[in-house]
C-alpha cells in the first residue's frame, strides 16, 4: 500500500502531461485553457527547470503579441499564470502592463504592486506602476515609487 501510494505522489509531481497538454492548447489556440493548465504545472512543481523553461516561453510569446498589439491573447495566456503565488516578477510585468493596455488600471495597479514585492528595485516594473499610478490621478504616490525604486533618480523627478 504504502508503495503505491509513493509511486501515486510521484507521478502527481512530474509535471510533464501537463506541459504537453499546455503545448497542445496553445498550438490549438486556446490560449486561456493553455494558461489554466500551464499553472496547474508551476502550482505543482514550481522549481521544475522544465516549468519554469515553459512559462519563459509563454511569457516571451504574450511579449511578442504586446509588442504587435494583440491585448486579447496576451491576457489570455497570461491570467492564469498571473494568479500563480509561484509567478514571477517578469510575468506579472507583462501581466500588469497588458491590463494596463487594455484600459483595466485598477488591476494593472494591483498586479504591478505584486510584481514589485516581488523584484523590488526594478527600475521598469517601478516605472510602469509610476505610469499606472500617475494615470490613475496618483502623482505623488508615483513619484514615490519612483524615488524608491530608481537609484540616481535626482531630486527632480517628474513622475
Amino acid at each position: 500500500m504504502r508503495q503505491a501510494v509513493r509511486v501515486n505522489s510521484h507521478s502527481l509531481a512530474d509535471p510533464s502531461e501537463l506541459l504537453r497538454r499546455s503545448a497542445d492548447l496553445l498550438n490549438a489556440g486556446r490560449h486561456a485553457a493553455a494558461s489554466a493548465v500551464l499553472r496547474q504545472a508551476l502550482d505543482l512543481a514550481p522549481a521544475s527547470l522544465s516549468v519554469r523553461q515553459a512559462v519563459a516561453h509563454a511569457s516571451a510569446l504574450a511579449r511578442s503579441w504586446l509588442t504587435l498589439g494583440q491585448v486579447g491573447p496576451a491576457l489570455d495566456l497570461l491570467g492564469s499564470l498571473a494568479d500563480s503565488a509561484h509567478a514571477d516578477g517578469t510575468l506579472l510585468m507583462l501581466h500588469g502592463h497588458a491590463l494596463m493596455l487594455a484600459g483595466r488600471k485598477d488591476d494593472a495597479e494591483a498586479v504591478l504592486r505584486r510584481a514589485l514585492e516581488k523584484q523590488p528595485g526594478n527600475r521598469e516594473v517601478a516605472l510602469r506602476l509610476a505610469a499606472v499610478l500617475a494615470d490613475n490621478g496618483k502623482g505623488s504616490e508615483a513619484e514615490t515609487v519612483v524615488r524608491g525604486n530608481i537609484p540616481n533618480c535626482g531630486g527632480d523627478v517628474d513622475a
